[in-house]
């Protein structure tokens, strides 16, 4: 009987050190979400997915599905209540971008959105090649400039320590 108390009780301490808080929700997620009915979200991903089985669609067509499928994806990370199942759905958004972003190598949103995928993962020096791409491509970006300051700010570094376009 020791024995098991002692399994439980060690069991319990490593969940406890391991568990992590969810990630926090981007402010520019909160409309998003207040306006998403979640089993919408599941029947527009399984509509998409439906959709991108087409062999016929056009490239600009199937990059277009991929991202909002990414869309998607982001939206459901911020309605799950673990960090592990947040950063699953964050890692399916990203993947649905880079196959947006196969199609369409310099688009300004999907580039922005890799971007802003990589900097809620905290991989901070990928999230910077990506806001580098778009404000490169659109230096008017404001979200992603914006978004590009931010995770500067997050990584305790001035804006003018690094430009966007300056090697």
């Amino acid at each position: 009987m020791l024995t098991i108390v002692w399994l439980l009780f060690s069991w319990v301490c490593f969940s406890a050190l391991r568990w992590q808080p969810p990630l926090p929700r981007p402010w520019h997620a909160e409309d998003a979400l207040s306006r998403s009915d979640p089993a919408r979200i599941d029947a527009d991903i399984e509509e998409i997915t439906q959709r991108l089985e087409n062999p016929t669609l056009a490239e600009q067509e199937r990059a277009w599905y991929c991202f909002q499928r990414a869309q998607c994806y982001w939206l459901k990370t911020y309605l799950q209540n673990s960090r592990l199942s947040q950063l699953t759905y964050l890692k399916l958004s990203l993947k649905d971008c880079f196959s947006a972003l196969e199609l369409v190598p310099d688009h300004p949103s999907y580039l922005y959105a890799a971007a802003d995928l990589y900097h809620q993962m905290k991989d901070y020096a990928e999230a910077e090649k990506y806001y580098q791409k778009v404000l490169k491509i659109r230096p008017d970006y404001a979200l992603a400039y914006r978004r590009y300051h931010e995770m500067l700010e997050e990584m305790g570094q001035k804006e003018d320590e690094k430009k966007p376009g300056n090697d």
